[in-house]
């Protein structure tokens, strides 16, 4: 009588060798290519959306006023985060030339592009600036051009990866509980005929 081997005669789905599930599991995604890249594609989406506020906006990313530190760019994750002195004063509405204005020691670090995803750009918002056109063609100004309010696109687009992941990661948690419902269901049923076709044969 022999010992069945670990590594030729295991069950069916083990991990040969004694890998662990999650280990041989990653090894099988990383031999699959277009898995590998629609997973670096979602990957991608998910950290601009994170970081969309921080390459995009119109708010500060930190900004020092009357000797404090405030990071007013939070606001676009929560209007809460907005900090209350400029909403109290008004700088929120066009922070460069208020910020100048109410404060003339003040700085602040914007985005690298300065536009909003629901107010257009006006003139006169921060020194230099001819503020936004409505139906602007793509420009390395505005990369996707701007829509018929004068807002661009590409802002607009980016900010709204947060919508679309969000509506995928729901549809897909809807899925994942209806799935596993449904094969629970099924398992528990079909478990029960076999079992008791099994005793009828014995018997």
């Amino acid at each position: 009588m022999t010992l069945p081997s670990p590594v030729l005669d295991a069950p069916p789905g083990a991990a040969p060798g004694g890998r662990g599930f999650l280990r041989e599991t990653w090894r099988r995604f990383r031999r699959d290519r277009f898995a590998l890249a629609g997973f670096v594609f979602v990957a991608a989406l998910a950290i601009l959306a994170i970081a969309a506020p921080l390459i995009a906006g119109t708010k500060p990313i930190v900004c020092r006023f009357r000797g404090e530190i405030h990071f007013p760019f939070l606001a676009y994750y929560r209007s809460e985060w907005e900090p209350r002195i400029f909403i109290r004063e008004g700088i929120h509405l066009a922070y460069p030339v208020n910020l100048a204005r109410k404060d003339p020691e003040s700085w602040a670090v914007f985005p690298p592009i300065y536009q909003d995803p629901e107010v257009r750009v006006t003139a006169g918002e921060r020194e230099g600036d001819p503020g936004n056109r409505t139906r602007q063609a793509p420009s390395a100004r505005h990369l996707f051009g701007t829509d018929d309010h004068g807002r661009d696109v590409f802002t607009r687009v980016l900010y709204g990866t947060r919508s679309a992941l969000l509506v995928g990661l729901v549809a897909m948690a809807i899925a994942a509980v209806v799935g596993l419902g449904a094969g629970a269901i099924a398992g528990w049923f079909g478990g029960g005929s076999m079992r008791r076709s099994r005793g009828s044969s014995i018997s």
